[in-house]
C-alpha cells in the first residue's frame, strides 16, 4: 500500500456571515464611536462593533441565519432598532444606518432592511434552512438544494456539474472540512459515494451556499464550483425531530406490459390462467414485485447546556436498503438462447447441458474447489465457500454528527463537530448476462471520521479573526470472502465470473486530510483588508 503526503497553500471556503454599513446623521456626516450591537435571537449570541473615522463598521464571523436584532445607538442621537435580519451565508448584511437628535426622534424601529449590497460579486446563490427543509426530494440528496442553482445540474452518473465542469473540479465543504471524494472514485464526487451514501444527513443542515465566481479572497481552489453547507446549532429552546420513511414492494404495482403470452413484450413473470380443465388459456396474470425494502430512520435535538452561553446539536440517520437479485442458475436465469452464458453445451454425469443451469454451477465450483484452492482453503487458509443461490443485495449506512457552541465571551466564540459516517454497500454482479457467483462480488464499506473545531475572536474595534482546524479521516475498503485465485470469461457480450473478485482483494483506501485556516481582516477606513492561510495535509 502506497502512502502520499502533499502539503498545499491556498484560500478555503467561508462558514459565517457578516453585518457592515456606515453610520451617519441627516447631513451625512459620519458618527465616529457609534456603537451598533447584533444579538442573534434564538441563542442570545451578541456581537458588537464600533464605527470608525469614516462611520464604517464591520463584525464578522457572525452565525448565518437569524434572526437579528440589530441596535445602533450614538450619544445625543435616537436609538436605531433592526429586527427580522436574516444573514446569508458567505453574503455580507449591509445597513447605513441614519441617525436623528433624540429631541426630534425618541426611538426607530426598522422591521428589515433591504438594499444593493456593493460587497456581493459573483455568481452563486444562497438557500436558508427553510429552503432545505421544504425541499422534496426522494434520495435525501443535498444535491436536490443544490441543483436549484441556474449554472448547476445533475449529470447522469448522480454528480453535480457545476458551469458546465466534472463534478471532480467542484469543492464541496461542510463547516469548512473537506466533503469531496478526494481519492475521485465515486461518480457523485462526495465522501461516501461508492457506497451510495450521502456524506450527510439533510436534517442536520442549516444552510448551503453555491459559488462559481466569488469576489471573496478567501474562495478558491476550484475551477467548477464551491458547495459551502454549513450543520445546524443548539438554541435556547430545547427543540428536536424524528422521521422516518418507509417503502417496500407493496408500495408498487404488478409488473406492467401485455397479459398475452404469446406477445413477444410478454414479461416471463406472467402467472398463466388456466382454465376449468387445468390447461393455459394463452393468457397471464401480472404478479407483484419481488420482495424489497427502502427505511430511514433518524432525529435531531438541539438545546441549550447554558442559556445564552453554551448549545449542543445531535443529529442521527439510519439508512437501509435491500433490494432483490433475481439472476440466478437456481431460478433458470439463464436458460433461453439470449442469455444461455454457455457456447457450446457441457456434458457432465453423461448428461448434455445446453445452459448455465445449477448443475453447471456446481460442476464449476467443484472443479474450482480441487484445482483452485489449497485442499478448500484459500492463501489465508479461510475455507472457501461458494455457492449460487438467489441472494438479495443490502445497503446501509450509519450518519451521526455531535455539534457544541460555546460563547465564551462577546468577543470570542468556539463551535466544535464530530461526524461518523459509517456505511457499506453490497456490490453483487449478476444481471442478464452477467453471472458472478455469490462469494465472488465485494463489499463498499466507507467509515469516516470528521472533526472541526472553528474559534471567531474580535480582536479590537477594527481587527476580527477567525481561526478554523479540520481533520477527515477516511477509510474507504472492499471486504472479500476469501482470497484465492480468479476465473473470469467474457465474449459474445457475456460474462462468468468465479473467484476472489480480480481488483478488490486489497483495495484499501486510506485518505487522512488536515486543514488549518487563519484570517486576519482588518476595517481601515473605507477599506476591509482579509489576510490568512489555508494549509492542507493530504496522505
Amino acid at each position: 500500500m502506497a502512502t502520499l503526503f502533499v502539503f498545499v497553500s491556498s484560500y478555503a471556503q467561508v462558514t459565517t456571515s457578516s453585518l457592515e454599513g456606515r453610520v451617519s446623521d441627516k447631513d451625512n456626516e459620519a458618527l465616529i464611536g457609534a456603537s451598533v450591537v447584533a444579538v442573534h435571537v434564538p441563542t442570545g449570541t451578541k456581537y458588537v462593533a464600533i464605527a470608525n473615522d469614516e462611520g464604517r463598521f464591520v463584525i464578522n464571523g457572525m452565525r448565518a441565519g437569524g434572526p437579528y436584532k440589530i441596535e445602533v445607538s450614538y450619544i445625543g442621537m435616537a436609538t436605531l432598532e433592526y429586527n427580522n435580519i436574516v444573514l446569508k451565508l458567505g453574503d455580507p448584511y449591509e445597513i447605513n444606518p441614519v441617525m436623528q437628535t433624540a429631541n426630534e426622534l425618541a426611538a426607530v424601529t426598522v422591521v428589515s432592511e433591504k438594499s444593493f449590497n456593493a460587497s456581493k460579486t459573483g455568481a452563486g446563490a444562497s438557500f436558508n434552512r427553510s429552503t432545505v427543509e421544504n425541499m422534496p426530494t426522494i434520495d435525501r440528496s443535498i444535491y436536490d438544494v443544490v441543483k436549484l442553482t441556474p449554472q448547476a445540474n445533475v449529470n447522469k452518473s448522480g454528480g453535480i456539474s457545476i458551469a458546465g465542469a466534472n463534478n471532480r473540479y467542484n469543492s464541496f465543504q461542510i463547516d469548512g472540512a473537506v466533503a469531496n471524494d478526494t481519492f475521485g472514485l465515486a461518480a457523485s464526487g462526495t465522501n461516501g459515494g461508492q457506497t451510495g451514501t450521502n456524506p450527510i444527513s439533510m436534517d442536520a443542515i442549516e444552510e448551503v451556499q453555491v459559488v462559481i465566481a466569488p469576489f471573496d479572497v478567501r474562495q478558491s481552489g476550484f475551477t467548477g464550483g464551491a458547495i459551502n453547507a454549513i450543520t445546524k446549532s443548539g438554541t435556547n429552546q430545547v427543540k428536536g425531530t424524528f422521521y422516518s420513511r418507509y417503502y417496500d414492494q407493496n408500495f408498487i404495482g404488478t409488473t406492467p406490459g401485455p397479459t398475452d403470452l404469446n406477445d413477444p413484450f410478454a414479461l416471463s413473470s406472467l402467472d398463466p390462467i388456466l382454465d376449468a380443465d387445468g390447461n393455459k388459456t394463452g393468457e397471464g396474470r401480472r404478479t407483484k414485485y419481488y420482495q424489497q425494502l427502502t427505511e430511514t430512520y433518524g432525529f435531531t435535538l438541539g438545546a441549550p447546556i447554558v442559556k445564552n452561553k453554551l448549545f449542543i446539536f445531535l443529529s442521527a440517520e439510519y439508512y437501509n436498503n435491500t433490494q432483490p437479485n433475481i439472476y440466478s442458475p437456481v431460478a433458470g436465469s439463464y436458460e433461453d438462447q439470449d442469455t444461455r452464458l454457455l457456447k457450446t453445451p457441457i456434458t457432465i454425469g453423461g448428461e448434455e447441458h445446453k445452459y448455465f443451469d445449477s448443475a453447471v454451477a456446481q460442476e464449476a465450483i467443484d472443479l474450482y474447489l480441487k484445482y483452485y484452492t489449497n485442499n478448500g482453503l484459500d492463501a489465508n487458509g479461510v475455507k472457501v465457500v461458494e455457492g449460487f443461490d438467489l441472494q438479495k443485495t443490502h445497503k446501509k449506512s450509519l450518519n451521526t454528527l455531535a455539534r457544541i457552541d460555546w460563547n465564551i465571551n462577546e468577543d470570542n466564540k468556539l463551535m466544535l463537530r464530530y461526524q461518523l459516517l459509517d456505511a457499506n454497500n453490497e456490490s453483487r454482479g449478476q444481471g442478464a448476462k452477467t453471472y458472478y457467483f455469490n462469494n465472488s462480488n465485494y463489499d463498499r464499506v466507507n467509515r469516516t471520521h470528521t472533526i472541526v473545531g472553528e474559534l471567531n475572536s474580535r480582536i479590537s474595534d477594527n481587527i476580527s479573526n477567525e481561526l478554523r482546524a479540520t481533520a477527515v479521516l477516511v477509510n474507504e475498503v472492499r471486504t472479500t470472502p476469501y482470497a484465492a485465485p480468479t476465473i473470469y470469461t467474457s465474449g459474445d457480450n457475456t460474462v462468468l465470473d468465479l473467484g476472489t473478485h480480480y481488483c478488490s482483494y486489497i483495495n484499501k483506501i486510506l485518505t487522512n486530510t488536515y486543514t488549518l485556516t487563519d484570517n486576519l481582516t482588518v476595517a481601515l477606513g473605507n477599506h476591509t483588508i482579509t489576510a490568512g492561510t489555508h494549509n492542507e495535509l493530504y496522505s
